[in-house]
């Protein structure tokens, strides 16, 4: 590869210069060594890794200016609430004093969107601290900082080796799907169960509830912004799985769905699959 790390440039025969990739090859010709030029016009990848580019620094932007501004307005509305329970007392009505505690609800959730709202943005940079991952203790960390509900069973079959990953957006993406199958079981003696195997150079990692499972129609739009599975769904802000799949993704894994779980096995269950690389993943950067 000629100019490796550099931005090559051709002039195109309208007079106009277009960027380009060049490969070089050795051959024998007719008897003679020569050297075969591969000139391939790469006009519109780097168009789309400028605007996509474009579009991460827009993202983290818009996110930070407007987290900034919103947080200031929505303090001030959390103390004018406090004040006017303190001002009210033990003496106010009864409907008065619940409908003050859903608007304090309504503060917290929307505090928790801004912040969802921040790591969806910074996903988009990848980290470069790799590791050595115990999966097992990884995700027996996950579980002691946020057990799910305890009459949930959690069984995990992690007898993996370990391998060099990014422990921090692994970690984070194993606990978004981990609180998601708890959030959104609808028993309260659900099972979960958390496997792993390695393929090749791939970790594929499982997390299977045996949940309601996810609509066929709904399986693409949960992986966006403030969707979710129903309409019916208020508890949660449609971040999630977009930032789960964004931070996997932006790291050279994959994120699949596959439900219900086992397949034929009947309407519920999911499998969420993550396939994360095993070994260091170097970049145009390095």
């Amino acid at each position: 590869m000629m100019g490796r790390g550099r931005d090559l440039t051709a002039l195109h025969a309208d007079g106009t210069e277009l960027p380009v990739e060049i490969g070089l090859s050795r051959l024998l010709w007719q008897g003679q060594p020569m050297t075969l030029a591969a000139v391939s016009d790469i006009s519109v990848r780097k168009r789309l890794e400028l605007e996509l580019r474009q579009a991460n620094t827009d993202l983290e932007e818009f996110t930070y200016v407007a987290s900034h501004n919103l947080r200031s307005p929505l303090r001030g509305i959390a103390d004018l609430v406090e004040w006017i329970g303190e001002d009210l007392g033990t003496e106010a009505p009864v409907a008065l004093r619940r409908n003050l505690d859903r608007i304090r609800q309504r503060i917290r959730r929307m505090d928790r969107l801004m912040d969802d709202l921040l790591s969806y943005a910074r996903a988009g940079r990848a980290a470069t601290d790799y590791t050595s991952i115990d999966l097992a203790a990884l995700v027996r960390g996950i579980l002691d900082m946020q057990p799910l509900p305890a009459t949930m069973q959690v069984r995990l079959a992690l007898d993996v080796e370990s391998f060099q990953a990014l422990r921090v957006p692994l970690e984070t993406a194993l606990r978004n799907l981990l609180a998601n199958a708890a959030r959104h079981h609808d028993r309260t003696d659900g099972r979960v169960l958390v496997q792993a195997r390695h393929e090749g150079n791939q970790c594929l990692i499982e997390v299977i509830d045996d949940g309601p499972g996810v609509p066929a129609a709904a399986q693409v739009r949960i992986f966006k912004l403030f969707q979710t599975a129903s309409t019916a769904e208020r508890g949660g802000s449609g971040i999630g799985l977009a930032l789960t799949k964004r931070l996997v993704e932006v790291h050279g894994g994959q994120l699949e769905l596959v439900s219900p779980w086992p397949p034929g096995g009947g309407a519920r269950g999911a499998c969420f699959r993550i396939v994360w690389p095993r070994f260091a993943r170097r970049t145009s950067d390095d």
